[in-house]
């Protein structure tokens, strides 16, 4: 029995879920942090899971900066305390990474590292349930139908710029293509964004459910370096990601082996929907 430990984010869970579903893993459970529980359960896995009490957010360990020392260190005790009431010696174990907060959350339990090639992150996963052979990519095309535009995240950082999306909305708009711009809640960090004439497109969703839900409406979806990219992934989606700072390790799969990224531009999108709606 394998033991998939995921303390950290919702992206960091959904790619594990998908690795596993897409090589067909048998004999794994996932270990996650109660803050994860809601996300799992939209997903609707059949996986087996293990929750540790970790809060209802994410652990002050892995959020520092924001939640300061003090509260990191408390979280990280209370991880450790329920890592040992949970797991044992003879479990074969499997982490993303294993820093100095992992060592000394999970120090005498027997570790498998998930981050190895530092090519891409679900590869890394296919190799360590054995199945790097049967890695399972979908087409790079399919027929272009409706866009989502996922452009914001929960790190302002990884946003993408007014003027990206509506160049986007621009061809999408050109070519007579479906569309909507897909934000999380009001406020958020996309508020600070003018949409100008593609405001009407824009949907405001506020679960996990509506976020599946509005990605399983899509064919196409272009995204930031967010969640929404990897659930996409999931569902499997073929999705564009615009970064501001690349990240190619962190790409979903499909996007990371077709080459559907770009860094601090739009052409190559522009170009990928185009070649898109003419099939």
């Amino acid at each position: 029995m394998k033991f998939v430990v995921v303390l950290k984010s919702y992206g960091d869970l959904v790619i594990a879920l998908s690795s596993a579903l897409k090589t067909n893993s048998t004999n794994i459970t996932f270990v996650i942090g109660s803050h994860l529980v809601a996300l799992y359960n939209t997903l609707n896995t059949t996986i087996p899971y293990v929750v540790l009490d970790t809060g209802s957010d994410v652990p002050a360990i892995y959020d520092i900066k924001k939640r300061g020392p003090v509260n990191a260190f408390l979280s990280m005790i209370r991880i450790k305390r329920a890592i040992t009431q949970t797991l044992k010696s003879s479990h074969d174990i499997y982490v993303i990474k294993y820093g100095i907060r992992e060592r000394i959350m999970f120090y005498g339990l027997n570790i498998s590292l998930i981050y190895s090639s530092k090519r891409n992150i679900y590869i890394d996963y296919h190799k360590a349930f054995n199945k790097l052979s049967s890695i399972d990519v979908f087409p790079r095309e399919d027929i272009l139908q409706k866009v989502c535009i996922f452009p914001d995240s929960r790190l302002f950082k990884k946003v993408i710029s007014e003027s990206t999306v509506n160049q986007i909305c621009t061809e999408l708009t050109r070519l007579n293509v479906e569309f909507n711009i897909c934000l999380y809640g009001q406020p958020c960090s996309s508020n600070l964004i003018n949409f100008k004439e593609f405001d009407q497109r824009i949907i405001h969703y506020h679960t996990f459910s509506d976020l599946c839900k509005l990605i399983k409406s899509a064919s196409h979806l272009v995204s930031s370096d967010s969640l929404s990219a990897h659930i996409a992934e999931f569902y499997s989606r073929p999705v564009f990601v615009i970064f501001n700072e690349e990240n190619i390790y962190w790409l979903p799969l499909n996007s990371f082996v077709h080459d559907l990224y770009e860094t601090l531009g739009v052409s190559k999108c522009i170009e990928w929907i185009t070649r898109a709606k003419k099939r």
